[in-house]
């Protein structure tokens, strides 16, 4: 017999479905645990599967794609029209040094206004090779390198020069773009009160005295830079001192007493030259605090 509704809104189909779902309830309840509790170990499973395989597979990759991205063949060697020009050998010749020494110096420059270059090199001195040194020329720049302390009775005969491990590092123009202008804000170092006293004339010394001020006019300071004292006879170079300061900080006036072993010198001016990277920062001092 089928149930009869008084009130027409509740059938006996809807009383049947109402029943079902009573008497499964606890069943329903647990089939839907069951299935989150599957799709949450499957969603697991997989995120875990995902991870073990980029740590074990795909970051090692990763991480060696990363670091040959710093590795690139700079294509721009490899073009005749965007390759930097080689350095350029104005002269080489020897310079007295002192008694019984001479200093091989060669005259480079480097041509290419946005390209550093990082060389050894090495003097050949009548047939015999120095030891090889390490040099750096910034774009633009013409300096010299020397050999100092040529053991010889007599002039050297015959003296060239030796480059190798030539490396070039391109200057962007989106970090400088006038390297020129860059390069002279950061090394602008003025001498004054220039004073040479020769050996008779020094209260009895061997060596020549030479006596100056060297100022740092830039806003950085450095740490530990060299120079070359150009020793300058009229406008001709007479002779070349190493010159290796303590830190020099923007501003700083320094005095600098050097000596000369070389007989029968005239100096009448000393000439500056930088040895400084500009473009490495291990070479400023840090800021004052």
């Amino acid at each position: 017999m089928a149930y009869q509704d008084p009130t027409g809104e509740f059938d006996s189909k809807q009383l049947k479905r109402g029943l079902w779902f009573a008497q499964h309830e606890v069943a329903l309840h647990r089939a839907v645990v069951i299935g989150l509790i599957i799709f949450i170990i499957v969603m697991v499973g997989y995120s875990l599967f995902g991870w073990f395989r980029f740590f074990l597979r795909d970051m090692p990759v990763d991480v060696g794609v990363m670091r040959n991205l710093g590795n690139f063949s700079d294509y721009t060697l490899q073009h005749p029209r965007f390759a930097p020009q080689a350095i350029t050998v104005i002269s080489t010749s020897i310079l007295p040094g002192g008694v019984d020494k001479y200093d091989a110096v060669a005259e480079l420059a480097n041509l290419n206004q946005r390209w550093l270059v990082k060389f050894d090199y090495s003097f050949v001195v009548d047939g015999s090779e120095s030891a090889a040194q390490h040099a750096t020329l910034l774009p633009g720049e013409q300096r010299p390198v020397v050999l100092f302390g040529i053991s010889s009775t007599a002039a050297p005969g015959s003296v060239s020069l030796n480059l190798k491990n030539v490396s070039w590092q391109r200057i962007s123009s989106k970090i400088v773009p006038t390297p020129a202008e860059w390069q002279a804000e950061r090394l602008q170092f003025v001498t004054d009160k220039f004073d040479f006293s020769t050996a008779n004339t020094a209260g009895g010394a061997s060596a020549h005295r030479i006596r100056f001020t060297l100022a740092n006019k830039s806003s950085y300071g450095y740490a530990k830079p060299m120079f070359y004292v150009g020793l300058m006879s009229g406008d001709s170079l007479a002779g070349l001192i190493p010159l290796e300061l303590s830190d020099f900080a923007s501003l700083e006036i320094k005095a600098v007493d050097v000596r000369s072993f070389v007989p029968n010198v005239s100096v009448t001016d000393v000439k500056i030259l930088p040895l400084i990277n500009v473009y490495d920062s291990a070479v400023y001092l840090p800021p004052p605090i």
